[in-house]
């Protein structure tokens, strides 16, 4: 190094990098990565944070959240508290405003009121003007955008025809397409009957989106990105099958990758026989064998991220679906429990590398949404987003010590071993000793060029 002193060196841990963990001290100036070496190759630094015994993790990028009930604000806190110190959230277009007026709206919204950076997914409807308007949207810094095959009860679900136009549009524009893959016509048409024949309670649910339904949505999209010429991110996969899918289109040299969630790795269809409409979300949860077939493809390389698909309601507002489950809102918080919930399966139970797990929540999705290296990454000149986890505490997780506005978790009293002692965003300490520092919003609004993919 050639500066004589630096504004915080954190010390005495072991620090996760791709090539291996290694025992070395993080030294911070103006917000950045000065160095990663032994301490006394340091200088001086204003700040010390002790580290010793931890783990010091790149910080989270939890590209997958959606802000409901949650403010900016308690989503924030509550992904910061759990290692995530970079949103990417999914917005729908304003009914009184075009897409960059929504795109700007949101990210007022953000800088008001956030604690970590965060970034934007646009969502696009079947209109004309949705393709019209991609071009402005990668202007104000939005790369990504998302479309429904599914949700045709709520109006959101996109034709063919139209995943076909937008796909273009993005690929020519330097974007990146993201699809939650189920067929809607199917799956209305099984809810409907089902409806009517009143088989509506919670453990009814999954047979009104059979795995086939997601197998043949992701096939289509993966057809149409290809002749589209179009980066494709699939959400959310939960079958045997799509993996399989996503593996053979991988292995053939196609830009198409897949996400899933700790839900899908960690919760079957089991639960709803004592959670109901609790953990009703889309697509539903599978069988024991699914979850495996999950954790396989994640050694596989075929999974290259895992996102939380934070979704924050109230358990009043979910339990209306103990009378008629296709009645209750989809979706439940997991940005603040992923990182304790994933080490402690994947790591502790699975022997997955913490160096892999690290890949998966950081460096991955922040290669894919443009925002390498200056997030996902504890090198020279990134952004010191850093998380100190300690990883022999165990705790239980419960829904009263999280955040989130969301009064509930599906993982309510799960024992985990490893937890978030300390987050950094830019170098500002947002959580110390496990909890939240008293500041005011410092979260930055992340602008993505188009064309700045990195394929993983």
């Amino acid at each position: 190094m050639t500066v004589d002193h630096v504004d915080i060196i954190v010390r005495g841990g072991k620090v996760v990098l791709p090539s291996g963990v290694v025992e070395a001290a993080v030294a911070i100036n103006d917000g950045r990565i000065a160095a990663v070496a032994s301490e006394n190759m340091l200088p001086p630094a204003t700040n010390y944070i002790d580290a010793s015994g931890q783990l010091v993790l790149p910080g989270l990028v939890d590209t997958h959240t959606h802000v409901y009930l949650d403010s900016y604000r308690t989503i924030s806190e509550s992904a910061a508290c759990g290692g995530v110190t970079t949103l990417l959230s999914y917005i729908w277009p304003d009914q009184d405003q075009d897409i960059p007026g929504s795109i700007e709206h949101w990210r007022r919204f953000g800088e008001a009121a956030s604690v970590v950076d965060f970034g934007l997914h646009m969502c696009l409807l079947d209109k004309p003007a949705s393709l019209e308007q991609i071009p402005a949207a990668m202007e104000a810094g939005v790369t990504s955008f998302k479309m429904m095959m599914d949700y045709k009860r709520r109006g959101l679900m996109v034709s063919d025809e139209f995943l076909m136009a937008a796909m273009e549009a993005i690929g020519e524009a330097g974007g990146i397409a993201s699809v939650h893959c189920e067929n809607g016509g199917v799956i209305h048409h099984l809810e409907e009957k089902m409806m009517a024949a009143g088989l509506t309670a919670p453990t009814d649910f999954p047979r009104s989106r059979p795995p086939l339904a997601e197998v043949e949505a992701v096939q289509r999209a993966i057809s149409i990105a290809e002749m589209a010429d179009c980066p494709l991110f699939i959400a959310h996969i939960t079958t045997t099958d799509s993996v399989e899918v996503v593996a053979d289109a991988r292995l053939s040299g196609r830009p198409v990758w897949a996400e899933t969630c700790p839900h899908y790795l960690l919760l079957t269809e089991a639960e709803f026989e004592h959670q109901g409409p609790l953990i009703k979300v889309a697509p539903p949860l599978r069988t024991e064998s699914d979850c495996e077939a999950l954790w396989t493809s994640i050694d596989r390389g075929i999974v290259s991220v895992i996102s939380s698909d934070h979704t924050a309601y109230s358990r009043e507002m979910k339990l209306s679906g103990w009378g008629n489950i296709f009645q209750t809102p989809f979706g439940f918080p997991g940005t603040e429990t992923m990182l304790p919930l994933l080490y402690s399966e994947g790591v502790v139970k699975r022997d997955l590398p913490v160096t892999a797990l690290a890949q998966l929540l950081s460096e991955n999705p922040a290669k894919l949404f443009g925002l390498f290296p200056r997030k996902g990454a504890i090198e020279v000149g990134a952004d010191a987003d850093l998380v100190i986890f300690d990883p022999e505490k165990e705790s239980i997780i419960t829904s009263g010590a999280l955040h989130t506005q969301a009064d509930f978790t599906p993982f309510e009293g799960r024992k985990v071993k490893g937890c978030v002692t300390s987050t950094l965003v830019r170098g500002n300490l947002v959580v110390k000793d496990g909890q939240l520092v008293e500041m005011p919003p410092h979260g930055e609004f992340l602008e993505r060029k188009p064309g700045a993919l990195t394929a993983v």
